[in-house]
């Protein structure tokens, strides 16, 4: 058995249907229980899960694909012929794939300097704030978090699966880039299920637009970048602790309330 017996393109085939149907569902039940009742020793306990769930699926991922690294994207000139072979389009794909995650940046970095900005935006967060980071330790573990989403996410669904679905892999379906960019970007959002139908929407919109970054670029480097910075974002854009200090020892002590739950 080659690579410890995992290589075979049954086991592959059943990992990379592990991905679509199982791991997006992994932490729907400690998201439930999270909903229902929030404190910073709860939502360090769900940080743990998370960054040891990804990073084992990660190593998975990267055993299976040998030799195929999952940092490069390749592209044939069968793959979106007429997004390579027209600089108009290509220029067009690379202006609002690139003005998106500037744009995106930009704008949050407002939040960064002027409270009355975050206090409009609050709402935006209201129905996630059972898992957003409100302590210290929790912030400074949101930064782990944001590297472990954006190392493993991508090299999990932007790298092993839709090189899985193209064929590029042992046992691989061989789709066209396009219905693999698609099924690899709904399958990130479905991980998102716990945000409710608009997480869904949003993450696979993400997706497509992380997979889209990963085909102009050749390969995942400033995908992984975008994507730890667009979590990143969070710990400027949520500040608790100074713009609602009574919420804030509400979510820290433990805090039970239906406004919690996300519809």
């Amino acid at each position: 058995m080659d690579m410890l017996g995992m290589q075979s393109p049954i086991f592959i085939a059943i990992y990379a249907l592990f991905i679509v149907l199982i791991l997006p569902f992994l932490d729907l039940f400690k998201m439930l229980q999270l909903k229902k009742h929030t404190s910073s020793l709860a939502r360090l306990a769900v940080y743990r899960f998370l960054i040891i769930m990804l990073w084992s699926a990660t190593a998975i991922s990267t055993v299976l694909a040998y030799p195929i690294s999952l940092f490069t994207t390749p592209v044939s000139n069968q793959d979106f012929s007429w997004l390579f072979t027209n600089p108009w389009a290509h220029g067009l794909a690379i202006f609002v794939i690139g003005g998106f995650f500037i744009l995106t940046f930009v704008t949050s970095l407002r939040c960064a300097f002027r409270k009355d900005v975050r206090l409009k935006i609050a709402p935006i967060f209201r129905k996630m704030r059972f898992i957003l980071p409100v302590s210290q330790n929790e912030r400074i573990c949101w930064i782990l978090i944001s590297i472990t989403a954006g190392v493993c996410e991508e090299m999990i669904y932007r790298g092993f699966l839709l090189e899985f679905l193209r064929g590029h892999i042992v046992g691989g379906l061989h789709l066209d880039l396009l219905i693999a960019l698609f099924v690899s970007s709904l399958a990130f959002g479905t991980g998102h299920l716990y945000q409710g139908l608009s997480g869904i929407i949003t993450g696979t919109i993400g997706g497509l637009m992380f997979g889209m970054l990963a085909i102009l670029c050749g390969g995942l480097v400033l995908p992984i970048i975008a994507h730890i910075l667009f979590d990143l974002r969070i710990l400027w854009m949520y500040r608790p602790g100074i713009d609602t200090p009574e919420d804030a020892s509400r979510l820290i002590s433990g805090w039970n309330d239906d406004s919690l739950v996300a519809t």
